[in-house]
């Protein structure tokens, strides 16, 4: 039995407008909107909050997957936004309702359908980065940047290298960003761009050590040495070079 003060409550006013306490629920019979928390929805549907953050929570017994779908009538151009009840995940899909990027429940990205954790992409960010000589000597910092994507690094800089000591200490360049991957068998490089009136002909590409924060340089002239200080000192020693290196794998 519908009670008055239900009735009292539900209006349906003479131009065919509906609404529930006041604009709790509002149907607009001119524009075939609706609104919650509003009289004048500018949309099909329309969910507005004015003294508190505005949540459209859609809730489910089911145990696989909940969510909104958009698309035409043509069932094979669908999309839309769901939440993966099983795993916690939050996917994205597309055209054929396909999945095309999902959220892991722990953090990251994957993409087209892939749901393993390894393959997430789970960083993305810039910055600078404060070049030093561990091995002794100054280093002035010209320039330096860095892109990490996921664990992957690409780390630049344009360096002034001064009072190099003359002795055999391998000569280093360090402040690396990230911890580079710290399997033993694990080694990165890069290139070598500028070295100013410095002849560095015996230099190889710049080398990443495993495990550290600093790269150096090994011989180029038939040995397997590595260029020690004494290989450099003297003059101030300009040096552009890049490096590209992993944190782990």
């Amino acid at each position: 039995m519908t009670r008055a003060r239900d009735l009292a409550a539900f209006v349906s006013n003479a131009d065919g407008d509906i609404k529930f306490d006041t604009d709790t629920l509002f149907i607009d019979s001119s524009t075939n909107r609706v609104g919650i928390g509003t009289s004048t929805p500018d949309f099909k549907l329309e969910v507005e909050e004015t003294s508190a953050s505005a949540f459209i929570s859609v809730i489910s017994s089911n145990t696989t997957e909940t969510g909104v779908i958009f698309g035409d009538t043509d069932s094979n151009a669908r999309g839309g936004i769901v939440y993966d009840n099983s795993d916690n995940a939050l996917e994205f899909r597309t055209n054929d309702n396909s999945e095309r990027m999902r959220i892991l429940a722990g953090g990251g990205l994957t993409f087209n359908g892939d749901t393993a954790a390894a393959n997430a992409l789970d960083d993305y960010e810039t910055g600078t980065w404060t070049p030093t000589l561990p091995q002794g000597g100054s280093a002035t910092n010209n320039y330096s940047s860095y892109v990490k994507i996921g664990d992957l690094v690409t780390a630049a800089a344009y360096i002034s290298a001064s009072s190099i000591p003359n002795d055999n200490g391998q000569f280093q360049i360090g402040g690396l960003p990230f911890t580079a991957h710290s399997d033993s068998n694990y080694y990165a490089g890069g290139s070598l761009s500028y070295t100013d009136s410095f002849n560095s002909n015996n230099f190889t590409d710049p080398l990443v050590r495993n495990g550290g924060t600093f790269l150096y340089f090994h011989r180029n002239d038939g040995t397997s040495a590595a260029i020690n200080n004494n290989n450099i000192t003297g003059a101030t020693r300009y040096l552009i070079f890049q490096v590209t290196y992993h944190t782990q794998i």
